[in-house]
């Protein structure tokens, strides 16, 4: 019987434990993979629950704003409004386009007072005012006049856009302004404080801020009226927060109702969710 010179043996076990290596470099690499695609894959099951669960606080709106029974439906003064579906919580909130300012209508003393009173500093003011009516109207750097209802904003989210404004004053004006009124005329009944406080045409337009932010926090009752008659052809922004175990996100849906019963609504427009403050 011929033996194998010690040369071929050694390099026989060299080859297998590097075989060996190889194998559990391989599988290791295979389960940190898995793993990954496994989490991935979570992650994303759980985002597409809270989507479905958001969708359904939008339903759950609608079904509230345009309830037969008067005494169950809700009202465009009522503050925010939260359940449960599905095992998340969902905090519901309803805005008046009509109660908010139009980016496209509003005038340069009015935008002072609105960057004013969303907490600019003072020296940047003008700036700021003379930068977004620049983006509104570009003509005006040509010397042109400016023309208020030009329409240069066909989102509020171009907001963000205008030279000079932060993330903070954006969030702080977000909530008061709006492009999906119709050119309506301001109606202060069901308005964002900020709004008030910017329109308002005499001393007391920081009092009734005031109030509107405490009917919205639910520190006072809501003034009642006929609601019903008031959201034919009226925008509505409903903003749903869901959040579970796993996070948050939020989804915005405009709303335009037309009294019919057979198509009650129909949607302006519907933002893409993104994560929950």
């Amino acid at each position: 019987m011929s033996r194998r010179p010690h040369g071929d043996r050694g390099s026989a076990v060299v080859a297998a434990v590097f075989a060996a290596a190889a194998f559990a470099l391989l599988a290791d690499q295979i389960v940190h993979t898995s793993r990954s695609a496994l989490q991935s894959a979570s992650a994303e099951e759980a985002r597409g629950q809270l989507e479905a669960d958001a969708e359904a606080g939008l339903a759950i709106a609608v079904d509230g704003l345009t309830a037969a029974d008067s005494a169950k439906r809700w009202g465009l003064a009522d503050g925010p409004h939260s359940t449960v579906f599905n095992g998340a919580n969902l905090e519901i909130r309803v805005e008046d386009e009509r109660g908010k300012i139009s980016l496209n209508t509003i005038t340069e003393a009015q935008l002072q007072k609105l960057f004013d009173k969303a907490g600019a500093p003072a020296q940047t003011v003008p700036d700021l005012v003379a930068a977004f009516l620049n983006f509104r109207d570009p003509g005006r750097l040509n010397g042109a006049a400016a023309d208020a209802g030009a329409g240069g904003f066909v989102s509020v989210e171009q907001l963000a856009q205008v030279p000079g404004m932060t993330p903070a004053l954006y969030a702080a004006i977000v909530p008061a302004v709006t492009v999906s009124n119709g050119n309506a005329p301001f109606d202060p009944r069901y308005a964002a404080p900020l709004a008030l406080e910017v329109m308002a045409q005499g001393p007391g337009g920081e009092v009734a801020a005031i109030e509107r932010s405490r009917e919205l926090a639910g520190e006072r009752p809501a003034l009642s009226g006929s609601d019903e008659e008031a959201l034919v052809g009226r925008a509505v922004t409903v903003r749903v927060t869901a959040r579970d175990a796993d996070g948050g996100l939020e989804k915005t849906a405009i709303l335009e109702f037309t009294g019919r019963p057979d198509h009650p609504y129909v949607v302006r427009k519907q933002t893409d969710s993104s994560p929950a403050a």
